[in-house]
């Protein structure tokens, strides 16, 4: 099984090709957030990085959306401090995820309401497997 390659992809993004379908989109934009937010949670640590990130989505419209709502009803909170560096890494989380919504939209040319879908089944995708949730519920530990 080949490697999944942030550059390959970022190419064909701009070249317009989309996946062959929308599940498929969604785990395709898992990987690329999972890529792209990397660099924020080796700035900010592991766990910084998942409170500012859980509180960023609580706070945010995308709370909204039934994947992303079912996901962090599974994922514990921890609230972090506030102050610039919370401000800073939230900051570098709503760019990826506005330039990956840009990108649905721009490049791939989905309409609005499958774009938005696609990105909040994407960032479902990526809160399971970060946190572990279904596995953690597969193993009978909610």
């Amino acid at each position: 099984m080949a490697q999944w390659d942030l550059q390959l992809d970022d190419w064909l993004v701009r070249q317009g090709a989309k996946a062959p379908s929308v599940e498929n989109e969604a785990d395709r934009f898992g990987f690329r957030l999972r890529e792209l937010l990397e660099h924020p949670e080796q700035r900010y640590g592991s766990g910084f990085f998942n409170s500012v990130l859980v509180r960023y989505l609580h706070e945010s419209d995308l709370s909204n959306q039934p994947a992303i709502r079912a996901i962090l009803a599974s994922v514990h909170e921890y609230k972090p401090s506030q102050g610039e560096s919370s401000r800073d890494c939230a900051g570098y989380i709503e760019q990826v995820l506005v330039e990956a919504a840009q990108q649905l939209t721009n490049q791939l040319r989905y309409p609005r309401t499958q774009a938005v879908e696609i990105l909040s089944n994407a960032i479902a995708y990526y809160l399971d497997e970060r946190f572990n949730v279904t596995t953690r519920k597969q193993l009978g530990f909610g």
